[in-house]
């Protein structure tokens, strides 16, 4: 429990600019129950971790944003075909962009 409280307390979007000009890809999965619900500007429920994954991909220049649909927080694992792909894809952008 500590580890979600501190997870929560911290707020690294002061440091984002510091990681201008890399390229970054942010996940996040629909129904990471870990991360607790709350409610964009409009009032929609969203988790928490798409409200954070969004901002870290609007905090950095050219960041590409996913939301992995129906996934859960263990999505790396469960999801690992769908991951290793989106992963690939964004080498495959980064080294044809180089």
């Amino acid at each position: 429990m500590a580890q979600l409280r501190a997870m929560t307390a911290y707020d690294a979007t002061p440091r984002l600019a510091a990681l201008a000009g890399l390229s970054t890809l942010a996940v996040s999965a629909e129904h990471d129950r870990i991360a607790p619900r709350r409610s964009d500007a409009l009032g929609r429920a969203r988790t928490r971790s798409d409200a954070l994954g969004r901002a870290l991909a609007a905090g950095l220049p050219g960041a590409v944003y996913h939301q992995l649909a129906g996934a859960a927080h263990g999505m790396p694992i469960h999801r690992a075909g769908e991951v290793n792909a989106m992963l690939r894809a964004h080498l495959q952008r980064v080294e044809t962009a180089s």
